[in-house]
C-alpha cells in the first residue's frame, strides 16, 4: 500500500511525533510511505494563505500526480497547509478513488480556535460547543489573544472552508484520539468518525535514574499560554526541593522565564532549567529521569500523547483537571489530578509526591492495562482497518 502522510510541520512537537512514528511503523510492515509538509512547500504563510494556501494545493496536486497514493492520511493543516488541500484530496480521489482519512489532534474542526479558546476584555474562557457557524455570530467573539486581525483570521479559515465550503466532509474517515472529542466530530455531521490512541514507541527500553536528592519536575511540549507553564512555576510550593525541568518552545517561554525570576527560588528550593527543543530520544530519557511529568494545561486537551509516553516508561503523571486529562489517568496508582488555578490543591499533591518519591513508591512498576491499544502491533491493526475500509 501507498500512503502520503500529510502535516504542517516536519518537527515540533506530539502531532510531528505521530507522523514519523506512523511512517516508520508503516515501513517496516512493507507499505510505501510518503511525508508530505507545509515546511517543504510553503515556509511561512501570507494572511490570505492563511485561508486558502496556492503554493499548498499547487504542491500538493504535484506530489499526488507523482506518488500515486492509495491512501491519503491528512493530519494537521491549518497553519501552514490550509484546509483548502482537502479539495485538492477530493479531486484526485475522484479520478482514482484514493481513499482520504484526516487524524483531529485538537479541536480544529469544531471551532476557529483549535485549543477551543475564547477572549473577553482579555480573559480566555472556553467556548461551548457545537460553536455558531454564522459569520456575523464568529465576527462577534475573539478567537485570538495576540490581535484582532489574527482573530478575524482564525474565523475566515475555519468558516470558508467548513461552513461554507463543508471541507470537513471531505474525509472518508476521521480519526480521534479521544472518544469525547470524536463525539463533537459526530455531531457536526461526519458519517465515519473512529478513535484509535495515538501510538506508543516500538521500543522503551530506557533506564531510569536514582536522585535521593531533589523531586524531578519533568514539563514537555509546546510553551504557549494555554499551556499553563508560567502558572505552574508561580504556584509551586515552596519548602520542596525541586528541579523543574521544561522543554519545549513557544511564546510563552520569556513570560515563563519572568516568573521564575519573580520568586526569589533561592530561599525555596525551586530550580528551573529550560532546555528549549530536544529530540525525542532525548525527551524520553528526561522523562524517564524525572519523579513526575506535569501536565498543566488551562485550554482544554485532546489526547496528550507525552502522557502515555510517561507511563510507558514508568513515570508517574500530575495533570490539570479536566476531561481528558482526567480520563488520561485511570487509576490513582498512576499519578494526580489537580485545580491549576487553585495553589493548595497543588501544593497537596506536590507533597504527596515527595513523599512518595522519599518512599521509593513513586515509580509505576509495569506497563498499564489502558496502554495495551497503543502498542505498535495494535495500533498498525486499527490503523489498517480505517484505511482499507473495514469496520
Amino acid at each position: 500500500m501507498r500512503v502520503l502522510l500529510i502535516n504542517d510541520y516536519q518537527t515540533l512537537g506530539g502531532v510531528e511525533v505521530v507522523v514519523e512514528r506512523t511512517a516508520q511503523l508503516l515501513r517496516d510492515h512493507g507499505h510505501t510511505v510518503r511525508i508530505f509538509t507545509g515546511q517543504e512547500c510553503v515556509g511561512r504563510q501570507a494572511p490570505l494563505g492563511y485561508i486558502s494556501s496556492r503554493r499548498a494545493k499547487r504542491a500538493l496536486k504535484k506530489a499526488l500526480e507523482e506518488f500515486s497514493p492509495d491512501v491519503v492520511h491528512i493530519h494537521n493543516l491549518y497553519h501552514l497547509l490550509s484546509p483548502a488541500i482537502l479539495g485538492v484530496c477530493d479531486k484526485y480521489r475522484a479520478g482514482t478513488g484514493t481513499r482520504i482519512v484526516m487524524t483531529v489532534h485538537d479541536h480544529h474542526l469544531v471551532c476557529p480556535n483549535p485549543g477551543r479558546c475564547c477572549w473577553k476584555s482579555g480573559v480566555r474562557y472556553q467556548a461551548q460547543l457545537p460553536v455558531e457557524r454564522g459569520l456575523i455570530s464568529l465576527f462577534r467573539r475573539r478567537w485570538d489573544h495576540r490581535s484582532i486581525g489574527r482573530s478575524w483570521l482564525r474565523v475566515m479559515q475555519w468558516w470558508w472552508n467548513y461552513s461554507f465550503k463543508k471541507r470537513h466532509l471531505v474525509p472518508d474517515v476521521i480519526v480521534s484520539p479521544s472518544s469525547s472529542l470524536a463525539e463533537y466530530v459526530r455531531g457536526i455531521g461526519h458519517p465515519d468518525v473512529r478513535v484509535v490512541h495515538n501510538p506508543l514507541p516500538m521500543k522503551l527500553d530506557i533506564e531510569q535514574s536514582a536522585d535521593d536528592e531533589m523531586l524531578r519536575v519533568a514539563v514537555v511540549g509546546r510553551i504557549e499560554p494555554e499551556k499553563g507553564v508560567a502558572g505552574l512555576i508561580e504556584r509551586w510550593p515552596g519548602g520542596v526541593s525541586t528541579r523543574m525541568m521544561i522543554v519545549g518552545e513557544g511564546v510563552d517561554v520569556a513570560r515563563c522565564r519572568l516568573a521564575y525570576q519573580d520568586r526569589d527560588c533561592a530561599d525555596d528550593g525551586l530550580e528551573v532549567e529550560f532546555f528549549g527543543w530536544r529530540d525525542h530520544d532525548e525527551t524520553m530519557r528526561l522523562i524517564a529521569e524525572a519523579d513526575i511529568l506535569v501536565v498543566p494545561s488551562i485550554g482544554p486537551e485532546v489526547a496528550p500523547l507525552v502522557i502515555d509516553e510517561a507511563m510507558a516508561v514508568g513515570t508517574k503523571v500530575l495533570v490539570a483537571d479536566q476531561p481528558a486529562l482526567r480520563s488520561a489517568v485511570p487509576d490513582v496508582s498512576l499519578g494526580w489530578v489537580y485545580d491549576p488555578m487553585d495553589s493548595e490543591a497543588l501544593s497537596r499533591c506536590v507533597w504527596q509526591i515527595e513523599q512518595q518519591r522519599v518512599d521509593g513508591t513513586i515509580r509505576i512498576l509495569s506497563s498499564p492495562a489502558h496502554l495495551k491499544d497503543r502498542e505498535p502491533k495494535e495500533h498498525l491493526r486499527m490503523l489498517m482497518d480505517v484505511y482499507q475500509g473495514i469496520h
